[in-house]
């Protein structure tokens, strides 16, 4: 267990194998390798075959810059992780960005064999690098619900993702209010689940939040103190999510200020003259 109370993974998981990384990253770090080489392998051949034309392709070396940025980003989050201790509970986040970069980074290849000018030189690079077709999936959606769902929980896995990021805990800050509203998501889950248990087979005569959080209240489903909790995360979520909500008469006080004096009309006026 680390300070914060997060399962660790086993020690000889990092200690009885030579290669970099505990277990469950460690084909991760085979993937890179072999990316890297690939990437070393179409730089080569591209300045023997391009030489200076290289640097006027600009599709084809800034294709070779996606593949070297999303290198960087999968071994940062690689490094990143093992700084932290190698917790088992950061293990999705790891995944799904080692996996989007993989991804992101074949892709990038392919763009650039599929435009490579010199197509015999294409096709043997094509060859060489990707033998079997493309390897490397994009992050899959379970994977995303479980990211979805650690972000979503106030946790150390969370923390640590947000550590050294400054965040005001306050309703007035749009980032702030976010921050607020995920603090109560997982108190808020659990009444929504009593009323939820507690309406089946019941006919519906509440049709708004508030009304049916009132109702839970009266016939004791839940208490008072519950509903202040629900009633607050719902009023903070809708706050959240209302980012292009305007008033209609946004921008029509503009056209009621009094015109402003034509400044520059006799400056122009004598240029033409």
């Amino acid at each position: 267990m680390d300070r914060r109370g997060d399962p660790l993974l086993p020690e000889d998981a990092l200690a009885s194998h030579p290669a970099p990384g505990a277990a469950p990253t460690r084909q991760y770090f085979r993937n890179l390798e072999r990316l890297s080489a690939n990437f070393a392998l179409a730089g080569d051949v591209s300045m023997l075959f391009l030489g200076g034309d290289l640097k006027r392709k600009e599709s084809l070396s800034g294709r070779l810059g996606d593949v070297m940025s999303q290198l960087y980003l999968a071994a940062c989050v690689l490094k990143r992780w093992r700084d932290d201790g190698c917790q088992a509970s950061d293990l999705p986040f790891v995944e799904w960005a080692v996996q989007d970069a993989q991804s992101r980074a074949q892709d990038a290849m392919y763009g650039l064999l599929r435009n490579f000018p010199v197509r015999p030189a294409a096709w043997l690079l094509r060859l060489l690098t990707f033998p079997w077709g493309r390897r490397f999936a994009a992050p899959n959606d379970q994977l995303g619900h479980r990211v979805a769902r650690l972000m979503m929980e106030d946790s150390p896995a969370r923390d640590r993702l947000t550590a050294g990021m400054f965040i005001w805990k306050d309703e007035s800050d749009p980032v702030g209010r976010l921050e607020v509203a995920l603090g109560l998501v997982q108190a808020a889950e659990q009444v929504e689940a009593k009323l939820r248990a507690a309406s089946k087979g019941v006919p519906v005569t509440e049709h708004t939040p508030e009304a049916r959080i009132a109702a839970a209240v009266r016939s004791g489903v839940i208490s008072a103190r519950e509903g202040e909790t629900l009633t607050r995360y719902y009023a903070l979520r809708r706050a959240c999510i209302m980012v292009d909500d305007f008033p209609r008469d946004v921008g029509r006080h503009v056209e009621a200020l009094p015109a402003q004096p034509a400044v520059l009309e006799p400056v122009m006026a004598r240029k033409t003259a």
